[in-house]
């Protein structure tokens, strides 16, 4: 992870925020191969990561996106407390306050890859 100006800047927001905001599951999606003959398409395998973070509403002046739908909303994911860590990617799926979403787009991840800030609809 990079530190920006010899600072873990990561690793102090983990600490400093991580702790006070909502437990939640990110459900990493790895895509398998084709079954032949199958019309179902390839097979999706997920393994679960415990992160910290919060779910807002999605702001379209912001973050303009042609994928916005009505009841998307927005999920800030502290990158420290992502454990075992994994980087975050379109597909992949979070669960927190009790509610399953899929993560539609990345919006932002600030430059000391403190946070994430990613696009969600419920599913």
């Amino acid at each position: 992870m990079p530190n920006l100006f010899g600072i873990d800047i990561r690793g102090i927001v983990g600490q400093a925020i991580g702790s006070g905001l909502l437990p939640g599951t990110l459900h990493s999606a790895t895509v398998g191969a084709r079954v032949s003959g199958s019309m179902a398409g390839n097979t999706i395998t997920y393994a679960d990561h415990k992160f910290r973070g919060i779910v807002s509403s999605y702001n379209r002046v912001k973050y303009p996106s042609s994928n916005f739908i009505d009841g998307d909303g927005n999920l800030l994911i502290i990158d420290a407390t992502v454990n075992p860590y994994v980087e975050v990617k379109a597909g992949d799926r979070a669960t927190i306050e009790g509610t399953t979403y899929e993560i539609i787009d990345i919006l932002s991840r600030d430059p000391a890859s403190a946070a994430w800030t990613l696009h969600i609809r419920g599913i």
